[in-house]
């Protein structure tokens, strides 16, 4: 409910809509750019939650939207968070591709590029070599696509190792909510934060009130991973950044803290998300009333042993696609605010701001 996007240019033309999504289209006076921007600012977002319903699943109906008013921007003053948003959308693209490169470099470095593992549902065994050495009896368990990712990584050139060998895990700490607060010290993270392919999504962040008194909690350090480990989103995985060191993190999420400080540590980012890793997880899990994996599970999970030069060229991808990530939700957040500055002020004035903030992006021509 509070997520607003625009349709990309390039989007299929009869692509259908989910009856859980509404569709606007705008008139020639509104640029949706700065509609989005209204949407997303402080005053958009309270125009929402003062229109939806409370139910056990808060829903805003196509009335309710009906009944938001959108200021009348000049077309002056759309036209610089249009600009904005060509940038924001350059930004994104090119952090895509970063990521998507880091991902193809660890993949052709593993000969596992092309890889495409069996589609027989399972292999056929006998007691003893399933639930006799195992203990699982769960038939999925025993798809071959499994033993042939394995395999593969097994016969690797440079070996293989357990995750066990390069660091520990350590189960995070339930906090009552009680204790959350909007903004604090120390974080709390959850698995509603955590990606497999963006950053820890700050705007879910809750924080943990100073009055709370320590009693062995989980925390985190920087260059530390947080991993989801029960629920239906096993597997995600988040690099922790200065911002969040010293942070809590709950008890439906593992820690996992490389020995060495001298690691790639956005390789290692790039390596736990992918299929090599993701895969094992999948298979490891326990499923009972709620999906999870326990740290035991976790440590026997195998990883290709891979050149140092090749770790720093997929890490300084992986690094530059954060960067650039992070560059567009600055001009968003400028796109956001500006409007926010043109309701509470004047345009001109907002305009100035925002052509200073951006860094003068708005003086330059049309994108």
């Amino acid at each position: 409910m509070e997520k607003v996007s625009i349709v990309p240019e390039n989007f299929p033309e009869k692509a259908l809509v989910t009856g859980s999504v509404y569709k606007m289209t705008m008139t020639e006076e509104m640029d949706k750019h700065t509609v989005l921007a209204y949407l997303i600012s402080k005053y958009g977002k309270a125009f929402k939650d003062r229109f939806k319903t409370n139910l056990l699943i808060s829903f805003l109906s196509k009335d309710d939207l009906y009944r938001i008013p959108i200021p009348k921007f000049s077309k002056d003053f759309q036209k610089h968070v249009k600009k904005l948003f060509a940038h924001i959308f350059i930004l994104n693209t090119q952090s895509k591709e970063a990521y998507a490169e880091a991902e193809a470099v660890l993949l052709e470095e593993l000969g596992l590029a092309d890889f495409t593992p069996s589609i027989e549902a399972v292999s056929i065994k006998g007691f003893t070599e399933s639930f006799g050495s195992t203990g699982r009896l769960d038939a999925e368990y025993y798809q071959p696509k499994y033993d042939q990712l394995l395999a593969r990584i097994r016969s690797f050139e440079w070996g293989y190792q357990k995750l066990k060998t390069k660091g520990f895990f350590q189960n995070g700490s339930l906090i009552s909510d009680e204790f959350y607060t909007n903004v604090g010290e120390r974080a709390y993270l959850r698995i509603k934060e955590l990606s497999l392919n963006l950053p820890i999504q700050d705007d879910k962040v809750v924080f943990i009130d100073n009055k709370f008194v320590m009693n062995n909690e989980t925390t985190v350090k920087t260059n530390d991973f947080i991993i989801a480990t029960i629920g239906n989103t096993i597997g995600k995985v988040n690099l922790i950044h200065e911002k969040y060191n010293g942070s809590f993190i709950s008890n439906n999420t593992s820690k996992f803290s490389l020995y060495s400080n001298e690691e790639a540590f956005y390789y290692w980012e790039v390596l736990l998300r992918s299929f090599i890793v993701q895969e094992q997880i999948q298979r490891e899990f326990t499923q009972t009333a709620q999906p999870k994996i326990s740290n035991s599970s976790l440590e026997e999970i195998i990883v290709p042993i891979i050149q140092k030069e090749t770790q720093q060229k997929i890490s300084k991808l992986a690094e530059r696609s954060l960067i650039l990530k992070a560059q567009s939700e600055g001009l968003l957040a400028i796109a956001k605010r500006g409007v926010e500055l043109a309701i509470e002020s004047d345009e001109a004035s907002a305009q100035a701001w925002m052509l200073e903030q951006s860094g003068g992006l708005l003086a330059s021509h049309d994108v």
